[in-house]
Parts: structure tokens; sequence; C-alpha cells
């Protein structure tokens, strides 16, 4: 199962976005709403991105490679009180590194840490008002980490709040036109917030204003095969846009208005290879690129130019991954990761 929904193709798409029993590591399953969100679709959507002729692909950089980050710390075990996870997902940090903010999923809301993980607060709860969650999926902020953006793949919505969770405002309906959504998971935004782009389950990256106002949209495919788009990412010029790819196991590079510069990956184990690749996250120099390669249980890390580093397994911090998801890195390079299964975040030094 992967992360407890479906993607069923046929003649009529059925996503499953959030199901009850949810169980982490072997723990006691924990009863929740069931929420089954069907959309039929009888037609493989048409999307052309506006051109950008202004645009230019981000050249491959010569990093220094230091060594595999190393463990540090850990917390959150499996449960519904603070600092207990039911399926962390996204996940993200403040530049200093002195707060991070998790997607606790099946326990719908937000929790936020110190960076070496003392509990500091929550918001969110289940429910239709504003600022709960049917299903939070991913989280991003601005370079600030003023303003944080967080993706409802049921609700089919963004929610935006402050970094306690004071709820400013939302958009999105349920479905596949221009600035409607369908599933979204991924979420990122460019440095002052201005623009935010959603990786959603239609074939698409659709993008936005930093309030919500509809941009324009581009599909996501290889060849004449359609994509499922989860993750996304943007470098700090806002010039590229990495998305991950989960039908096809590829890692796609875009302009930001969609123009494609390049692809990544093939399906399997090996080094620059995927298994439903899910959330990622790129350091804010811009070098690298961390990708949850959920399926195959690791974290690999790229050149942002694409080319392959090196890859963690969990495995220094005492057991190995368990379907990461979610990846953030902090300015100075500490890496933390979500290990979505295994109920838990996982910190790696620089």
């Amino acid at each position: 199962m992967r992360f407890y929904f479906h993607f069923l193709f046929c003649l009529t798409i059925l996503v499953v976005l959030a199901l009850g029993p949810w169980s982490c590591g072997g723990s006691t399953p924990v009863s929740g709403p069931v929420t089954i969100y069907y959309v039929p679709v009888t037609a493989t959507p048409t999307l052309t991105p506006t051109p950008d002729s202004s645009w230019t692909p981000t050249p491959t950089i010569t990093a220094t490679l230091a060594i595999p980050h190393p463990y540090i710390t850990q917390w959150g075990n499996a449960g519904t009180g603070p600092g207990e996870f039911l399926g962390p997902q996204g996940i993200c940090v403040n530049s200093a590194g002195t707060t991070v903010w998790v997607v606790d999923s099946n326990n719908y809301r937000v929790q936020y840490f110190s960076g070496s993980g003392t509990y500091l607060g929550q918001w969110g709860s289940y429910g239709t008002a504003d600022g709960q969650f049917y299903f939070p999926s991913a989280i991003c902020a601005n370079s600030t980490a003023t303003t944080f953006y967080v993706t409802d793949s049921t609700k089919n919505n963004v929610q935006y709040f402050s970094p306690t969770g004071t709820y400013l405002g939302k958009w999105g309906t349920g479905g596949t036109g221009p600035g409607q959504l369908f599933g979204p998971r991924g979420i990122a935004t460019d440095s002052a917030g201005t623009t935010v782009w959603v990786a959603d389950s239609y074939y698409r990256v659709e993008y936005f204003s930093g309030t919500g106002s509809y941009l324009n949209q581009w599909g996501v495919t290889v060849g004449t095969t359609t994509g499922w788009p989860i993750g996304v990412a943007v470098n700090n010029a806002a010039t590229t846009v990495i998305v991950t790819d989960a039908t096809n196991d590829r890692i796609h590079f875009y302009g930001p208005t969609g123009i494609e510069y390049y692809l990544q990956g093939t399906s399997g184990s090996g080094n620059l290879q995927f298994e439903f690749p899910f959330l990622l996250g790129m350091d804010p120099s811009g070098n690298f690129l961390y990708v949850a390669d959920s399926n195959n249980n690791r974290i690999q890390r790229l050149l942002s130019s694409g080319a392959y580093v090196d890859q963690i397994d969990g495995s220094s911090s005492g057991y190995p991954f368990n379907e990461p998801t979610g990846v953030a890195i902090d300015a100075s390079n500490y890496l933390y990761v979500a290990d979505n299964n295994n109920c838990r975040i996982v910190k790696f030094g620089p």
C-alpha cells in the first residue's frame, strides 16, 4: 500500500486520500474518519504552459561533495498526543534550523518543534472549518518563515497560516478546471512568497500568487504517458521547478512556467532510480536536491543539475527508514526526514 491511498486508472479515477485505521511501526491502529473523493475523468487534459522566452536552464553546478549526512537525533512515535505522529508527510524548517514544522497527516494537524525535537505547539483538527483539515499533505514557507502553505489532498485546497497557526486564508475547490484542485500534494514557493507551485494529482502543476490567484498550469508527462506529480521544489532564484512523478518514477526539471528542461531517473533500486518518489527538498544554496524515494526506503541526494551524489537509508539512526515521505534542509545543511511508517522525524548533520 502506498501511503494509504490508491490511484486507480480506468474510465474513472478513484482517489482514496484518507483512510481511517492507521498503523505505524506495528502500533495499534487508531480509528478516524474515512473520506473518499471521487472525480470522473473522461479524457487526458491538454495543458499548455505560457512560453517563457526569458528563462534559461540552470547550469551544471560543480559542488564540493561532503560525506553522507551523519545521524544526529530523532523524535516521535505512533500516537495522537503532542509530539506523536500518525503518518508524518510534509516537513519544513526555518533557515536557522531553530524550528521544524511537520504535517501530521492522519492526526489532521501541523506540529512544530525546536531543531532538536522539543515539542513547541500545533494547529489544526479534523473538520470543514477554516484552519481545519481532512488530509493535510505538504507544507512550505517563504524564506523568512512568516507564511506557511499547507495542501489538503481531500478538501482540495491550500490554506495558509502564521508560524504558530493563525489562519490567514485559503484557495481551491475540488475539480479539474483551471485553478481547481484534484488531490493536491506537494507545494513550493519562491523566497518572497509571491508565487506558489502546487503538484496536483490531475497530471499537472498549477501555480498561483501568494494569496491564491490562479496564474497558469502545465501537464506532467513522459512522452504520451501522463504522470502523477507528488512533490515540487523550487530553487532560491525561482528559475527551476523540480517535480517528482510517482507514476513514471522520474524527476522532472522545468522552467518556472513549465518549459521542460530535462528528465532524470528510471524505475528500480539503483542510483538515480526510484520507486514512488514522493516529496523533495532543496538546500538553501541551491546546490543539492533531496528526493524521498519512498518505496526504496531512502533519501537520494542529487546535484541541482540532476547528477547522483549519494543516499541515506536511515540505518545510522538505529533502524532503516520505512517509506520516508518528506525532507527539509536548513541553511547549515542539517537534514530533516519525515519517516512516514516509523512515525518519527530523523535529523542528520551537515
